[in-house]
């Protein structure tokens, strides 16, 4: 992986730093606390890792091109993380990771804000019947999209997660998913990618 920053000045983009070399990088996500930044990635191998990028950002001007050191990693999935999702809700003190595999499941990890050990795992398998390949995470909600051409809702509790609801897709090679809260009276809007886009209200 590599960042890169956008001088305006120049109208260019400047490479500030790579990570080291490990497994292909799938998926990206990102979580931001006050000053801190952190990168997550999930990869080929099944591992998501992350790296805490805020002292790159705070002294860009100074470091250019330098190897950016994992901060962590935990296993996922027997294979391709090929998407996720981090979600850090202000009345708590920790973050959430919610991923979606090759292997047809899903994982969830609650992180304290430090990013030690996981406090909490949930894994959830054949939750769809061919590879995941978009999740989001709302509230106590979770949704994911498959090349099954299917969009689940599932609801996470205390004994793990629990099918909501499952809709029909109608776009071939579904690739990801966005999910929009509007207000609290309007419905969830679902927006699929794939071969087309489609729009769910829910």
């Amino acid at each position: 992986m590599r960042i890169f920053i956008f001088e305006e000045s120049h109208s260019r983009l400047v490479q500030l730093v790579t990570t080291e070399p490990s497994a292909s990088v799938l998926s990206i996500g990102y979580y931001c606390q006050g000053n801190r930044f952190v990168l997550f990635t999930g990869a080929t191998d099944g591992y998501v890792r992350w790296y805490d990028v805020t002292e790159v950002l705070s002294r860009r001007s100074d470091v250019r091109c330098s190897a950016l050191a994992v901060t962590g990693a935990v296993a996922c999935h027997q294979s391709g993380v090929n998407c996720l999702h981090v979600s850090a809700p202000p009345s708590e003190q920790r973050c959430v990771i919610a991923t979606g595999g090759d292997d047809q499941s899903i994982c969830i990890h609650w992180f304290p804000l430090l990013l030690g050990a996981p406090e909490r795992t949930v894994r959830f398998e054949n939750a769809h019947i061919a590879a995941i390949m978009g999740i989001h995470l709302f509230d106590e909600k979770v949704f994911t999209v498959s090349n099954d051409q299917t969009l689940n809702i599932w609801r996470v509790s205390a004994e793990g997660l629990h099918s909501v609801s499952s809709h029909a897709l109608h776009i071939a090679d579904v690739s990801g998913l966005c999910v929009q809260h509007r207000s609290a009276a309007e419905a969830l809007r679902i927006l699929i990618a794939g071969f087309g886009l489609q729009l769910i209200d829910i």
